[in-house]
């Protein structure tokens, strides 16, 4: 994610800056928090904003000193001068997830396998075109979009380290979104049939995503477990 500040004055020290967020409980809201704890800092104050828009008009107002989002979706702003990037925070978790509710996980499984495959193959050969065609439709620079995607996997199959659901539960809690009560056993989040290794190795040469209409996936049988990264809810 991208730090942000407007080029309109001079860049504020992230700590005690004002963080526009376009809600609470929101990745803007979140990564802010993240980003504090991680240098030891406390809390930021937040001004809710809404919107990308509301952040851009905050910062234009001195309502607000800085504004974390995705840096590719706020690159044309930084590239039009209103905006700084003044610093960059890794999310330390991946950013997106496939759920499915525990019934689906239990019976479906198969079913699951074959949507997870479908988008596997399909972004597997993402080209020049499909680039031209992202960047049209959100506004950005095809180079970008091509540097973007080098840094997207999919990994079929690869379960959610414990330690990544942990610091997410923690970030959670931290930003009042997640009763600490409320947290769920390591095992009740995962698929029992999603495979345990490192997330972030890219799978297009190893995994076997072809799938043959054989009835119901169970565990025992030469195609367990199916790919596809999955969490039960």
């Amino acid at each position: 994610w991208g730090v942000h500040a407007s080029a309109a004055r001079p860049a504020p020290d992230r700590d005690g800056a004002r963080y526009a967020v376009s809600r609470m409980g929101s990745g803007s809201h979140l990564m802010a928090l993240v980003d504090a704890r991680a240098r030891g800092a406390p809390p930021p104050a937040f001004v809710v904003v809404g919107t990308l828009d509301g952040a851009k008009d905050a910062l234009a107002k001195d309502e607000a000193d800085l504004f974390m989002w995705e840096k590719f979706t706020t690159k044309p702003i930084v590239d039009a001068g209103e905006w700084v990037r003044v610093a960059e925070v890794p999310t330390p978790w991946p950013c997106f997830a496939v759920c499915v509710t525990p019934k689906v996980a239990k019976n479906r499984a198969n079913d699951v396998a074959a949507v997870l495959a479908a988008v596997h193959d399909e972004s597997s050969q993402i080209g020049q075109e499909q680039v031209d065609e992202i960047a049209h439709a959100y506004g950005q620079q095809p180079a970008d979009v091509a540097e973007w995607l080098k840094t997207v996997t999919w990994g079929p199959g690869i379960r959610m380290p414990k330690a990544v659901l942990e610091a997410t539960t923690a970030a959670l809690v931290d930003a009042e979104v997640l009763d600490a009560t409320a947290a769920r056993p390591y095992h009740e989040v995962v698929c029992d049939f999603t495979r345990d290794e490192a997330l972030g190795a890219a799978f297009p040469d190893d995994a076997d995503l072809e799938l043959e209409d054989h009835g119901e996936v169970r565990e025992g049988d030469a195609r367990w477990p199916p790919p596809g990264n999955i969490s039960r809810d």
